[in-house]
């Protein structure tokens, strides 16, 4: 068996590195081609394109790896079963699964890998390569944001302003409600509102407050020039007019970001269905050589051809369930988890059923 494993772990680890600088090389190119006449107006060295390749290669490579293992498996098996050279291995007694046992073992690994890879290396590397694109191509960052409402749940606050200016950290017409305990709400309304570092809060000016009265039934008007509170400590950042990347961030950052738009009552689902996503892409390897087992005695003829078929149509079928899956989960039409897990459950399932139907 051990000379078994090694000739069939021999043609597998040979066709995983080969297909995977296939797949590497046309994603690159992709990237590389899609952003060329930006390259071309803004003067980009050819130094700096491929310096942006380079820090896109890690990415690559974790894209590439399950269609690469689906292929990979695929064609090996497919090689024994046109050489009849399965026939051979289960006339002498030994079973498919037996047979098949270290493909599924570097499943496991791979997914395993994969998702320390991606922590480690990927997540900075994609995130420089987006920052270095960013500056090649010139683009201007505007954290300005107009009509913005933000939920303090610590103080049980609304603020509502009609422009923040991110470089001087100033809102304009600015009006907070809260609730003190009393039942009734408070009411503060500024003409603006300035961050200050010294005191790590925000300073009013042209402050007018409304508060009910219970002794005379009615809302009580105080108004003041300038009014300092360190309970008004919502950070700045909370204001800008941001779209952060979860894939550009480690896994405990993204779930503190997560948590931060949580609080501060915006839109976190498609960010948190990005996060999930993270952990159930990891398995994908382990799910694609299970599906590729399955193949084993489907093809006799053209094996190269129909195994790299099969593994385009069935990476296909699944990242366009898993879009699919994605797009509801983040139009609130499913939850978070069943968007980013329910592709690779249903794999999970049809895998499982192929091989249990599999020829043996």
């Amino acid at each position: 068996m051990k000379l078994l494993y090694k000739m069939s772990m021999g043609y597998f680890f040979r066709y995983l590195i080969s297909s995977i600088l296939f797949f590497v090389l046309i994603l690159e190119l992709l990237d590389i081609f899609s952003n060329l006449w930006r390259y071309i107006n803004n003067g980009v060295a050819l130094r700096q394109i491929l310096q942006v390749a380079m820090l896109y290669f890690p990415k690559c490579v974790v894209f590439s790896l399950p269609i690469s293992v689906l292929f990979s498996i695929a064609y090996t098996l497919g090689n024994f079963y046109a050489n009849n050279e399965l026939i051979a291995i289960f006339g002498c007694g030994v079973s498919l699964y037996k047979f098949v046992f270290p493909f599924i073992l570097i499943g496991v690994l791979l997914s395993t890998g994969s998702f320390y890879f991606e922590e480690k290396v990927v997540i900075r590397t994609y995130r420089e390569k987006g920052e270095l694109t960013y500056n090649l191509l010139n683009h201007q960052r505007d954290y300005n944001n107009a009509n913005v409402t933000i939920i303090d749940h610590a103080h049980n606050r609304i603020y509502h302003a009609d422009f923040y200016n991110d470089s001087e950290q100033v809102l304009s017409n600015v009006v907070i409600t809260e609730n003190d305990g009393s039942g009734w709400p408070v009411r503060l309304d500024a003409n603006v509102a300035e961050w200050s570092e010294d005191d790590n809060c925000w300073v009013f000016h042209n402050v007018v407050k409304f508060k009910w009265d219970p002794e005379k039934n009615i809302y009580a008007m105080t108004q003041q020039k300038m009014l300092v509170d360190q309970s008004y400590d919502q950070q700045p950042d909370s204001f800008r007019n941001i779209s952060r990347n979860v894939e550009e961030m480690e896994k405990e950052t993204a779930k503190a970001w997560i948590d931060t738009l949580r609080k501060a009552g915006l839109p976190y689902r498609e960010a948190l269905t990005e996060y999930y996503k993270r952990f159930s892409f990891t398995f994908t390897p382990l799910i694609v050589a299970l599906i590729s087992i399955s193949f084993t005695g489907k093809f006799r003829k053209n094996v190269l051809l129909m195994s790299l078929l099969s593994s385009m149509m069935i990476a296909a079928a699944y990242y366009i369930l898993q879009m699919v899956l994605m797009l509801f989960a983040k139009m609130g039409y499913i939850p978070p988890l069943a968007g980013a897990w329910g592709a690779l459950c249903t794999f999970i399932i049809l895998s499982l059923i192929m091989l249990k139907n599999a020829d043996t």
